[in-house]
């Protein structure tokens, strides 16, 4: 399974739950996701279980690439004047 169609499957599932609680939860949450995925690509150094983790971690990884993509226009829209918005959003991109 490929990272772009892992985000299809996954992204319509996580997308709209993360921002829910807020931008700083939807943060923390990417965040931990992606260390786990990173976790679990250093435990598939054993070849013998090196497949199945490595799908695991695009899956999650995939999860994950919606939500920090995201970020940078949210935080400008919530803390910057509109006319510093783009400025704001493209240091941060």
């Amino acid at each position: 399974m490929t990272k772009a169609a892992a985000t299809k499957v996954t992204a319509p599932a996580f997308e709209g739950r993360w921002w829910q609680r807020g931008i700083r939860e939807a943060l923390l949450a990417g965040a931990g996701l992606a260390a786990l995925a990173c976790g679990l690509r250093l435990v598939s150094l054993d070849p013998s279980r090196a497949y199945g983790l490595v799908t695991a971690c695009q899956v999650l990884n995939a999860a994950v690439g919606p939500v920090v993509m995201v970020l940078p226009p949210k935080i400008s829209a919530v803390w910057f004047p509109p006319r510093q918005r783009a400025t704001a959003t493209a240091i941060t991109s």
